[in-house]
């Protein structure tokens, strides 16, 4: 077997190239990066068997050409509103199977529509394969699974937790900063009163967490939102949600309410974002409010 990850020197994408260069079954493991010289000294790191390249994924004539060796694709070069779509439809042209870590709901939402040229090709592509979306995911399957209906569904986290990785090949604002502006500004879509609805984000809401208590969180963009009412149809409302100290959560609405303003570009608030993330001493959120750091809560009725 023969596996390429985008991005495998950026922060996620080193976790999981660390993890996939000690899979017996692959031969061929290559890391490509927009900077080459990242790549080959990472690569070095991992193994005979694993080699790095220098690929800009906005070349779209060269990405197909040496997707085209490999069998499996796995990207995790974000933000995915940017990228995702595009990847995906080059990796299924090369018939390539198909993996990654898209946290953005646009992009979800028209990746899914090429479920049918898998199908023809009989490729399997797995999107959100991360921390959320993706734990998530499962957390949530198995909260709905123990309920005989259910009608609501939340995933959630602690923005307290999400602290970019040391770590990366990534020379500009950091992707995962330029992800959070996306989805805490314009609106979002939930799944709220058994309909999609477009809603401005950071919207917040009391949440009662079983043995835990009542607890505040807001609304934040995601795909979970929107995928768990197309396998689960009884779901009334489906959304997700952030949580973190009193402090994170008032920049984020300020920062909302400016870039909707027109008086901050997101390109700025995420450099100030990513700015702001690395200077602030990381807290525990459980402790912050008795939220976990992550987590899926159904709700409905049993017996």
């Amino acid at each position: 077997m023969k596996v390429i990850i985008l991005g495998g020197c950026g922060g996620m994408g080193r976790y999981a190239a660390k993890t996939i260069s000690s899979f017996n079954q692959i031969q061929l493991f290559t890391i490509a990066d927009l900077h080459q010289n990242d790549a080959e000294e990472f690569a070095k790191e991992l193994g005979t068997h694993v080699n790095g390249i220098g690929l800009d994924i906005n070349d779209k004539e060269n990405l197909y050409e040496t997707l085209k060796d490999f069998d499996v694709v796995l990207n995790t070069v974000g933000p995915f509103f940017k990228y995702g779509y595009e990847v995906l439809k080059t990796s299924l042209d090369a018939n390539c199977h198909y993996m990654d870590i898209c946290d953005d709901w646009e992009p979800t939402e028209k990746m899914l529509e090429l479920d049918h040229l898998a199908k023809e090709k009989g490729l399997l592509a797995i999107l959100g394969l991360g921390a959320s979306p993706g734990i998530t995911n499962l957390l949530g399957a198995i909260a709905i699974n123990e309920l005989d209906q259910a009608e609501t569904i939340y995933t959630g986290w602690g923005m307290d937790e999400a602290k970019p990785e040391e770590i990366s090949s990534q020379k500009d604002t950091n992707a995962a900063m330029i992800h959070a502006i996306e989805q805490i500004s314009g609106k979002v879509k939930i799944f709220k009163d058994n309909k999609f609805q477009m809603i401005k984000p950071l919207e917040e809401l009391e949440i009662n967490y079983p043995k835990a208590g009542n607890f505040k969180a807001s609304i934040f963009g995601h795909p979970e939102a929107i995928t768990f009412p197309k396998h689960y149809k009884n779901l009334q409302a489906s959304m997700n949600l952030v949580h973190g100290d009193r402090q994170i959560m008032t920049i984020l609405r300020l920062l909302n309410k400016l870039i909707g303003l027109r008086l901050l570009s997101k390109k700025n608030a995420a450099r100030f974002l990513d700015w702001l993330e690395r200077k602030t001493t990381s807290n525990n959120s459980q402790k912050q409010n008795g939220l976990p750091e992550i987590y899926a809560l159904a709700i409905g009725s049993k017996k």
